[in-house]
């Protein structure tokens, strides 16, 4: 025996209030681990970005600035730590740029607002 139309129709709308918050819900979740990616893109191009600067003998202050115009479309407030070492190297020599950066977490909305730690180092040789 079959149900009446107008039953069924009340099924399927149960059904997708059901499914509905749980599909939404993991649609944000995937839609913020692609924002912490992107970011922790774009943190490790700025640091080779930094480095290259860095290494063909560009001043502290241009190399830093470099870093910042790299991140500026993930990182408008310059939050991120730059941290160089060998910056009066001699040709040959390593020098390195550090980038360190407590990214504000995509997850508050269900607690999780502890800021997530993204780190990047790039090291190229002197010129």
């Amino acid at each position: 025996m079959r149900a009446p139309k107008g039953r069924a129709r009340g099924q399927a709308l149960i059904e997708v209030a059901l499914a509905l918050p749980l599909l939404l819900l993991l649609v944000r979740a995937v839609m913020g681990l692609g924002q912490v990616h992107a970011a922790g893109l774009a943190l490790i191009h700025a640091s080779r970005e930094g480095a290259r600067a860095l290494a063909v003998g560009r001043p502290a202050p241009a190399v830093v600035a470099e870093v910042r115009r790299q991140l500026a479309p993930v990182d408008p407030k310059g939050q991120v730590q730059v941290v160089l070492e060998g910056e009066r190297s001699e040709p040959g020599e390593p020098v390195r740029v550090v980038l360190e950066w407590a990214y504000p977490s995509p997850f508050a909305w269900v607690g999780l607002g502890e800021p997530l730690p993204l780190h990047a180092m790039a090291t190229m040789r002197r010129e």
